[in-house]
């Protein structure tokens, strides 16, 4: 089954939810913000898609609505009391809830332009993957130093560029690794719970902030690589109300091998129904999104051994490849998993990889760093009959097994 999205139109939405009876959405202009009551908002029926059993249509360009910004949401099987956002919403605004915004101009919907014609600058290229130093930015903590805050506070996409990029850049760095940035309610944790994996963060900023930055990062040969939550959603994620036997491990699905302990919510990658994948769709097009509306240079796979399905990250792999050859092909990209168990086979073309080819580009090496701080700080210490000091130096030095 090929996939129903993208649609090939802004305005054109395509929903899974194959056990709903009723789907509608509801909107209001936010310039009405003031006259606030959702009740009253204007509805109009989603209709079922005749080509991809189990979806639903629903077709803003066709509603004439006046030009400006919108915000909406959907009623599932007619309870209003209880709307859902739209999963894939690309702009996201709260305010008794979130919801997804839409943007209207010339009576169809319109996506918010970004120049990006200046991002590239004489002097500052993007260095290849064998030469960059990361970076890794909680953009959460970002805010002030910690040691002088009285206060805690949530870091934004413009604290970050205009108080801490020019000092990053004198340090030498030149990969920014973000922690996740995808909007998520862990707002004062770490982030690794994703609601809506097709907007940044609420409480960081907006999409035109967002882009601003990494603009901003590449403008000083700063590449950005972006840390992806894929084994699980947060319970808020609006997937887990649309279609949670579509996207989810349960009853239904089981998959005993995977990662449960971060989340109840943890995504389904095998058992297709009628051979399409939906959650893997889902991912691949989220990595496509973010390659080709905010340049991003690279991505993080969390929890790499909780997701426990090499096949899903080789194509997603794959298919972030292909989008930023696409429209970036002069510049460079990585895909790095986080493998806690150290399967550096996933980085090479091995017979007994699916395939036979690599699964990703490279994956955190959490005893190679380990060793390097004990190095550092001075702290390399030996046992009777262990590998001696100077074997330990060398081998990190070299580049071979720890």
């Amino acid at each position: 089954m090929p996939s129903p999205r993208p649609t090939g139109r802004p305005g054109l939405l395509r929903l899974l939810g194959p056990s709903l009876d009723q789907l509608e959405i509801r909107f209001a202009p936010l310039s009405d913000r003031d006259l606030f009551d959702p009740a009253h908002w204007r509805r109009e029926p989603a209709s079922h898609s005749h080509d991809f059993p189990g979806w639903w249509e629903i077709d803003i360009d066709s509603y004439g609505l006046a030009d400006g910004a919108y915000e909406y949401e959907f009623v599932v099987n007619a309870d209003a009391a209880h709307p859902v956002p739209d999963p894939y919403a690309e702009e996201i605004t709260r305010f008794g809830g979130y919801r997804g915004i839409f943007r209207i101009s010339g009576g169809q919907r319109h996506i918010t332009p970004f120049r990006w014609d200046d991002e590239l600058k004489p002097g500052n290229p993007l260095q290849q993957n064998n030469q960059t130093v990361i970076y890794e930015m909680p953009l959460r903590w970002m805010s002030m130093p910690r040691e002088t805050a009285r206060e805690v506070d949530l870091g934004t996409f413009d604290e970050a560029i205009f108080e801490h990029l020019q000092d990053l850049k004198s340090l030498n760095i030149n990969c920014i690794e973000l922690l996740p940035i995808q909007d998520s309610p862990d707002t004062l944790n770490w982030g690794y719970g994703t609601r809506f994996f097709f907007a940044p963060d609420f409480d960081m900023g907006s999409p035109i902030d967002a882009k601003f930055f990494i603009k901003s990062c590449h403008q000083l040969g700063i590449r950005v690589f972006l840390d992806v939550v894929m084994n699980h959603s947060d319970g808020e994620c609006p997937l887990t109300s649309l279609a949670p036997d579509s996207y989810y491990v349960g009853p239904k699905h089981p998959e005993p091998d995977r990662a449960t302990q971060w989340s109840n919510w943890v995504f389904r990658y095998r058992d297709p129904d009628d051979g399409y994948y939906a959650v893997r769709e889902f991912q691949y097009e989220m990595a496509e999104y973010w390659v080709r509306e905010y340049h991003i240079d690279g991505f993080r796979i969390d929890e790499f051994a909780g997701i426990n399905n090499w096949d899903f990250i080789q194509q997603f792999r794959e298919r972030a490849w292909a989008e930023h050859n696409r429209w970036f092909p002069d510049r460079p990209f990585l895909v790095i998993a986080e493998d806690s168990n150290r399967r550096f086979l996933a980085t090479h073309d091995a017979p007994t990889n699916p395939n036979g080819r690599k699964v990703v580009d490279a994956i955190w090496n959490f005893s190679y760093r380990d060793e390097a701080r004990a190095l550092a700080t001075n702290q390399i210490y030996t046992d009777w009959g262990k590998p001696s000091r100077s074997d330990r130096i060398r081998a990190l030095l070299s580049g071979s097994q720890v």
